[in-house]
């Protein structure tokens, strides 16, 4: 049996040969994207000196070289249009974000100014350089300002528009298949009939793994096994990575891994660990009229609460990292557990827990009901507690906190 570590390694080893091609995109398109090269300024921020104020520009020497506290106005900048050089002995009226005109150093704001359109008076000292934003002084042209492999947030478009950067390479986002077996699920909406239930899994992990950015593509079939492997031909030829619930055990009636095995190869993984004991992974053959690489496919346990677990711990990790983002963290903070009796567990438990205050510190208190079929300890809980295995965790220990 693995444990969860040996088991997350193991997969993720796997994950970069299954990389996808590059594409470009046009940046106000690519949120979200994963960048397939580094991107460097393209030119300085602000590219000129400029001011940070409404107020005046002038030659800080002007003044005390005079000593008086008046100059002529000269001319008048607003943002976005080009001064002229500063006459010597005057200044510039401008306004927040003009280009301070060559020769002039320093900027008063007009509150401490009296002026009109000819002359503006400073009734206070002044010191060089003040109110002035500088070239570069948040960006300077050449700088690496995000590096292959980095996620595309709106914080990051925001700055690569502001060097100039109007389309970025990134790796070709994925595509998934989600692939719910079994004659016992019957869609939402529908009225139970005896012995079946809803199909939850199959909406909640389809969302999941939307809400990451991923497009889905999402299907049940019945326990049938020509139907299987059609609907598993179909998922090779237009996914990049497929995915399914339950069906990989050893009844009579799950027949995943009959299909996929006849497409492909399959590893059935026992992990140490709960929930989410049963665990595989593959791959799958494409066919001549979709060639390229093989297809990976991800088998998830069919019990909700593993199905979730496992989908989170797991194929979250796999997927960034097949994408090219970076490796998962594997430094998540800890916090003291409340427990009603310690816990020895055989297995890595990952308790379903919500974080919550507690005076001047945070603690984690366990969902009342932790079995795997329990899906609203899902819904009420913000994180999982990992819990050592063979080792005893008493109430008010600090544990691993993983959030969701």
């Amino acid at each position: 049996m693995l444990s969860f570590d040996q088991a997350l390694s193991a997969l993720l080893r796997q994950a970069s040969e299954f990389r996808p091609d590059t594409v470009v995109f046009p940046l106000a398109e690519s949120a979200g994207c994963i960048l397939a090269e580094d991107i460097a300024a393209q030119c300085d921020v602000p590219p000129q000196d400029n001011s940070a104020m409404d107020g005046f520009a002038f030659r800080c020497a002007d003044i005390s070289a005079q000593d008086t506290s008046a100059l002529p106005v000269s001319q008048k900048v607003f943002a976005g249009s080009a001064p002229a050089p500063l006459k010597p002995g005057t200044a510039v009226r401008l306004f927040t974000g003009s280009v301070i005109p060559e020769g002039a150093d320093t900027v008063e704001l007009q509150e401490n100014c009296t002026y009109d359109d000819e002359v503006v008076q400073f009734h206070q000292s002044v010191t060089y350089g003040q109110h002035v934003r500088c070239a570069g002084e948040d960006i300077q042209q050449g700088r690496v300002l995000a590096e292959i492999g980095q996620t595309i947030s709106s914080r990051l478009i925001g700055i690569l528009a502001s060097t100039g950067v109007a389309e970025v390479c990134v790796f070709k986002p994925l595509k998934l298949g989600l692939l719910a077996t079994g004659d016992e699920l019957i869609e939402p909406g529908k009225p139970l009939a005896s012995g079946q239930i809803y199909n939850s899994n199959l909406y909640m992990l389809q969302a999941e793994l939307q809400a990451s950015g991923y497009q889905v593509q999402a299907a049940h079939v019945s326990d049938n096994l020509e139907v299987l492997t059609q609907t598993l031909t179909m998922m090779i030829q237009e996914c990049d990575l497929i995915m399914t619930i339950g069906g990989v055990s050893v009844g009579d009636a799950d027949l995943v891994k009959t299909a996929i095995t006849a497409l492909g190869s399959l590893d059935l993984w026992k992990v140490a660990m709960k929930p989410g004991k049963p665990l595989s992974f593959g791959r799958l053959r494409r066919f001549p009229e979709a060639p390229g690489r093989d297809v990976p496919v991800i088998g998830l346990p069919g019990n909700p609460v593993s199905a979730f677990a496992t989908c989170r711990l797991f194929a979250m990790p796999f997927l960034q990292v097949m994408q090219g983002g970076e490796m998962p963290a594997a430094d998540n903070e800890t916090y003291p557990i409340q427990l009603s009796q310690s816990l020895h567990p055989k297995r890595e438990e990952f308790v379903r827990v919500q974080r919550q205050r507690e005076g001047d510190r945070w603690v984690l208190v366990p969902f009342s009901h932790q079995g795997s079929g329990v899906l609203s300890s899902v819904l009420w809980s913000s994180g999982f507690a990992r819990i050592p295995m063979q080792h005893t965790t008493n109430s008010g220990d600090r544990v691993e906190y993983i959030p969701f």
